[in-house]
């Protein structure tokens, strides 16, 4: 049987997946869940055990819906139970769940009675459960708290270079990169980084660029519009090594980028030496004491 579990922030399904006597895996499409290790991810179980994991990087679900719809994508099976995120009446969510309801044309689906959510335009027609309120957000947040200490402690210092791996996330490494003899040309070269993708101008710099320089830069390079970040919003990111196959090998964190050389520096959980080619890139940010210190706007890095 193929079920669909939709809650609300205010309500927890931990009863209901405690005592539930399906065989079923449970795939996890909730990324501030921290059952079964840290959050900011979504993963299987298979007869209690991890089966299966992939990187999310952040506590919003609005974030990052496609990752969702891949996830789902990769572990539908003729026996499953998937609990989705805690419904918020945002569109893109609304939206998201039924994208993920049409993909998984579920044989039951099981809605919180406290979810403000419109139960039409649905496969089969949902079915409406008594849940147990969540724990107090400082509980949770206690609980995530301890989940980034244990990964923190399985990780190691490690770098990777932006010439070598594949940035996913992030508009970081979206287009192409201005040399350093280009950047001086253009009159940035206080800039330590600026790429151009399409019709966007990126650079990351630890100043603010004067508005000529930035236009000279635009009419010099096609693009119409310029988006600059500094250094300090890369450190502490959320992130994973992962090969390209897509199969995350360690999570962890960025803890600074060497721009002059292009090399990421960060603590992971994945064994050195590892053939990473893949980077990715969250939202969310946890300092070294285990403290989330906020999510970045999207695409801000």
């Amino acid at each position: 049987m193929l079920r669909l579990l939709i809650g609300d922030p205010g309500s927890s399904w931990r009863d209901w997946v405690r005592d539930r006597s399906s065989a079923a895996d449970l795939l996890v499409l909730d990324p501030t869940d921290g059952t079964f290790g840290p959050p900011a991810r979504l993963y299987r179980l298979s007869h209690g055990r991890l089966a299966w994991e992939r990187f999310y990087g952040s506590l919003d679900p609005q974030r990052s819906p496609h990752v969702l719809l891949a996830a789902l994508s990769q572990n539908l099976s003729p026996d499953l139970d998937v609990l989705l995120f805690p419904y918020r009446p945002v569109p893109i969510l609304r939206h998201t769940i039924a994208l993920l309801a049409q993909l998984m044309r579920p044989d039951e689906i099981l809605v919180s009675s406290k979810a403000d959510l419109d139960l039409g335009g649905f496969p089969i027609g949902p079915e409406v459960v008594e849940l147990p309120e969540a724990f107090p957000n400082l509980v949770r947040q206690a609980q995530r708290k301890a989940h980034w200490l244990k990964l923190l402690d399985c990780c190691t210092e490690q770098s990777v270079s932006l010439r070598e791996v594949t940035v996913e996330g992030a508009r970081l490494g979206t287009g192409a990169q201005l040399s350093r003899d280009q950047l001086v040309g253009l009159g940035l070269g206080e800039a330590l980084y600026a790429e151009r993708a399409g019709a966007t101008f990126f650079v990351v710099a630890d100043t603010d660029l004067e508005e000529g320089k930035l236009a000279h830069a635009l009419d010099v390079t096609g693009a119409s519009k310029v988006l600059a970040t500094s250094p300090a919003k890369f450190e502490n990111v959320h992130c994973s090594f992962a090969r390209e196959s897509g199969e995350d090998i360690g999570f962890g964190f960025v803890r600074k980028i060497d721009w002059e050389f292009g090399n990421v520096h960060c603590v992971c959980s994945a064994v050195p030496p590892v053939p990473v080619r893949v980077l990715r890139l969250g939202s969310l940010r946890v300092d070294a004491a285990a403290n989330e210190v906020g999510e970045l706007r999207p695409w801000e890095i």
